[in-house]
């Protein structure tokens, strides 16, 4: 029987549904309800998750990764902690183990904060976006930079192992562009480990669609970005994820690397990687413990493994395609953009080339790799 050695638990509450994110959330209303509603469907999912597993040949082993995200997770606070506090007996760590929370700003206590450390989290993901208050409302944030402040001071005295999210490709006026260099310097001066900097990508009903950016300035934005956090001593190894040496996210590097991901909570995401060479997507309903299956192929398990080397610093290399013959004139073609860097046998994309990998990935269409 194959082990899954990583849990993702979704919690699926804010305390107000940003006008860009389209994850699966809900404003939290009543804590008195809707928490310990929460927490029985944990129990159930947990439940239904190890049939599901069993089903096709796995089990939970000792785990090296736990994430908590959302939502905001850090509303959870007294009750959450005082349930994972009991059903974490449900399973038990590797002797060295990565576990996250995700906290926004504002929505936690240095007392629960404390709580969060001696349950055993040893990593934190800060749901900041953007430290300039002029933006965090663009951005239709409720925390303001002094929360962001508070927080980041309370992080930098306990010397906490902690990533910073960034959204960029803001909506702007001409009157109100941003300096992102000046926030991420900002940022860096409270100790970060690590940055998450995604571009907005918002729904058709975006509200400040027509104050989005172009898309040659987002590009800007972006290698700005990756040259900025470069000199600071951050070493981008995924097209948004950037870290101090060593303190890359254990957790996400699972699923770039396509190993097997459990998952509990409405609308969570799992992923099982079978022995031969197939996987399985499931994904939880957002009223009940049933899951949707989703098989892949061989040939869609590889596609997608290629395109997450792609978005790393892993990289892909000849033997990664059957077909291969036309992999050499790729390599060369890409070298000439500018967009990679040959290391070995491997091609790993530089931050030129992740930009603008979609239309990368169309051309291994066109040469017929995969």
């Amino acid at each position: 029987m194959s082990t899954v050695e990583s849990l993702y638990m979704h919690f699926p509450y804010c305390v107000h549904i940003c006008n860009y994110c389209d994850f699966y959330k809900l404003p939290l209303v009543s804590r008195d309800s809707e928490l310990p509603n929460l927490n029985e469907k944990y129990i159930s999912y947990w439940i239904e998750n190890k049939k599901l597993l069993a089903e096709h040949g796995f089990k939970i082993s000792k785990l090296k990764t736990l994430y908590v995200g959302g939502g905001t997770p850090s509303l959870w606070g007294d009750e959450g902690i005082s349930f994972l506090s009991q059903f974490m007996k449900e399973f038990s760590f590797k002797s060295e183990y990565e576990f996250t929370l995700e906290v926004d700003p504002g929505t936690i206590t240095e007392k629960q904060l404390n709580s969060w450390i001696k349950l055993g989290v040893n990593r934190f993901s800060l749901g900041i976006q953007s430290i300039s208050q002029t933006f965090l409302k663009i951005l239709d944030r409720r925390h303001s930079k002094e929360d962001i402040l508070d927080l980041l001071t309370i992080f930098q005295r306990k010397k906490l192992n902690y990533s910073v999210d960034l959204i960029i490709g803001a909506p702007y006026s001409k009157e109100e562009k941003r300096n992102i260099i000046n926030e991420i310097k900002e940022l860096v001066i409270f100790g970060p480990s690590h940055f998450s900097v995604y571009i907005l990508k918002p729904h058709g009903a975006y509200p400040l669609k027509k104050f989005l950016p172009s898309d040659e300035y987002i590009e800007n934005e972006y290698l700005t970005v990756c040259k900025t956090l470069s000199t600071l001593g951050f070493s981008q190894y995924e097209v948004s994820n950037f870290s101090k040496k060593n303190l890359e996210s254990q957790h996400n590097l699972r699923y770039w690397s396509s190993e097997s991901v459990a998952a509990l909570g409405p609308n969570a995401t799992g992923f099982l990687k079978t022995d031969n060479k197939t996987a399985i997507r499931y994904s939880w309903k957002t009223t009940k413990s049933q899951a949707k299956i989703e098989k892949l192929s061989k040939e869609e398990l590889k596609l997608e493994e290629i395109y997450l080397k792609l978005r790393t610093k892993i990289g892909i290399k000849k033997s990664d395609f059957i077909n291969n013959s036309s992999f050499d004139e790729l390599r060369r073609n890409w070298i000439s953009l500018g967009v990679c860097e040959s290391q070995g046998e491997n091609v790993v994309l530089n931050s030129k080339g992740l930009v603008i990998l979609d239309s990368l990935m169309d051309s291994l269409f066109r040469l017929n790799l995969i």
